[in-house]
């Protein structure tokens, strides 16, 4: 029989439809447990993409670690120890990379083994990672020891707040370095490792809310050891320690009797020239020396780190004092320094209390410290911006002065926000004792006569300004000066007639320069000043 044209086309539809059902049955629809069999599988490719990028990184940091220990080495070998401080100088980025799996392994091949420091990481997740291939084993340096036992004590003060026993252990570790450290003194390659161990010793006992009194007697003595055997590095971090807890503690006589008594070592570094600065400078203001204040302030700004994103809180602090020192001795600071961006909320209630002083407005200035009191208490400046009411009715008068040639005692005191015209009658007349405005007060009819102010050039206020640049032209170059090192005389003749070694020693200097250039944080020397 000869199938129709019907039949045909509806044979053909039932065969479509029968290979569709077939791959249908060949090619199943996924279930649910399948989905979460693929995001399992997809979790687990996850989590081993992650350990293998923390493995990489835990290498590199044990790459860079032992580079530091081959760079210990050969200053020790050389007698070259300025390349110490380079390493002192990465410490602030080591230190944000440490693992207790890098710590475990460099502690096992560069610390004596007698001094037990495993237990400390043995209450640590993580496993020691192994060595590179082919990494040979230096001998025993105390120098290496000494790096790796201050990364561990850096390590501990890190995590103290992710686990508790830590600051204990923290505590006990830096006790231990600072005690072995003071075996090894007579070597000059300890000198920076020393100096750091005082700093973060102190850090560790302000951390567990001691007070660093306990630590008074036992500084004084170090400072004694570290005169006679000319170890400037751990001579200005003690000196800086002290000051600081004579500060904290309240002891202003006591440390002004301390700073007269010594002489900072010249040869210290600029990050612990800043620190010396800002605290005399304090000292100075609560003494009542101004001017003294403002010189010691603007050197600790000019010796701090210049990359405007390293110690920005000690820059913001040095900066929030040195305005406050500004405007009592009657300045007004320049208004860029309100609107740098590392500044520019810091200094926030202080442009205001700049501006209240700048335009005598008694009344602005009262809502101003009210409005900032808890700031201003914080940063341990509210006694000093109480102190700027009188500089604040001294500029009002100087402003009235100038305008009016002659105005009543009642109407000034008005305008100034005063009492009654008596208490305007005794400020103006402390203002004229004090040479703040040329006037006399006629007490009979309660007025304040003005009279036109002297040419200021006919004084010899222009001289001593002039002579105040120059002091300080010859300060800056007395300074560069001594900060220009010269090769050692033992050393000056070595490798003149090799050229290679020439060129290896240019390119090792080139690098020491821009490592100085750098001025990076110097490990947290600045956090806590």
């Amino acid at each position: 029989m000869v199938a129709t044209r019907g039949q045909k086309r509806k044979s053909l539809s039932e065969e479509k439809s029968s290979k569709e059902n077939n791959k249908k049955d060949e090619f199943p629809t996924p279930s649910a447990g399948a989905a979460s069999t693929k995001n399992s599988e997809n979790m687990m490719d996850v989590g081993d993409k992650v350990e293998s990028v923390e493995n990489e990184q835990e290498s590199l940091l044990l790459a860079d670690v032992l580079n530091h220990c081959r760079i210990i080495e050969k200053a020790v070998s050389v007698r070259e120890y300025r390349s110490m401080g380079r390493i002192i100088r990465e410490l602030n980025t080591i230190r944000k990379k440490v693992t207790p799996g890098v710590l475990k392994t460099v502690v096992a091949t560069f610390c004596d083994s007698s001094l037990g420091l495993d237990k400390f990481l043995d209450k640590t997740a993580g496993n020691a990672i192994s060595l590179p291939v082919g990494y040979s084993k230096l001998n025993h340096l105390p120098e290496c020891d000494a790096y790796i036992h201050l990364l561990l004590v850096i390590w501990q003060l890190d995590n103290h707040k992710n686990d508790s026993t830590l600051l204990g252990d923290c505590i006990e570790s830096a006790n231990a370095l600072v005690t072995r450290l003071q075996k090894w003194s007579e070597r000059r390659g300890i000198d920076q490792f020393q100096a750091k161990a005082y700093f973060f010793q102190c850090q560790a006992v302000c951390a567990a809310g001691v007070s660093c009194q306990t630590l008074f007697n036992f500084w004084h003595q170090a400072i004694r050891t570290a005169i006679l055997r000319s170890n400037v590095h751990s001579q200005a971090c003690l000196y800086n320690l002290l000051l600081r807890s004579y500060l904290n503690e309240q002891q202003y006589e006591q440390a002004e009797k301390f700073m007269q008594k010594t002489d900072f070592p010249k040869q210290a570094d600029n990050n612990q020239w800043s620190r010396y600065f800002y605290y005399t400078g304090r000292i100075k203001v609560v003494q009542l020396e101004y001017s003294d204040a403002r010189q010691r302030l603007v050197q600790a700004i000019r010796k701090a780190p210049t990359n405007e994103e390293t110690a920005v809180g000690f820059k913001q602090t040095v900066s929030k004092l040195l305005t406050t020192v500004q405007l009592l001795l009657g300045e007004i600071p320049d208004r860029s320094i309100f609107f740098k961006h590392t500044l520019k909320n810091s200094l926030e209630p202080y442009y205001e209390l700049t501006q209240a002083v700048r335009s005598g407005d008694l009344q602005k200035f009262t809502a101003s410290v009210q409005k900032f009191r808890s700031r201003f208490q914080s940063d341990k400046n509210l006694r000093l911006v109480l102190r700027l009411r009188h500089n604040v009715i001294k500029t009002g008068i100087r402003q009235i002065a100038t305008s009016y040639s002659k105005i009543s005692l009642s109407e000034l005191a008005q305008k100034l926000n005063l009492d009654n015209a008596d208490d305007a009658e005794f400020i103006v007349a402390k203002a004229i004792k004090d040479g703040v405005i040329e006037a006399e007060i006629d007490h009979q009819n309660k007025w304040m006569i003005s009279h036109d102010s002297d040419n200021i050039y006919v004084t010899k206020t222009p001289q001593a300004i002039f002579q105040e640049r120059i002091d300080f032209c010859f300060d800056i170059n007395r300074q560069s000066v001594l900060a220009m090192r010269y090769p050692d005389k033992d050393n000056k003749l070595d490798g003149l007639l090799d050229a290679d070694l020439i060129r290896e020693r240019e390119k090792e200097e080139t690098e020491f320069a821009n490592d100085v250039l750098e001025d990076d944080d110097e490990d947290g020397d600045f956090e806590d000043y």
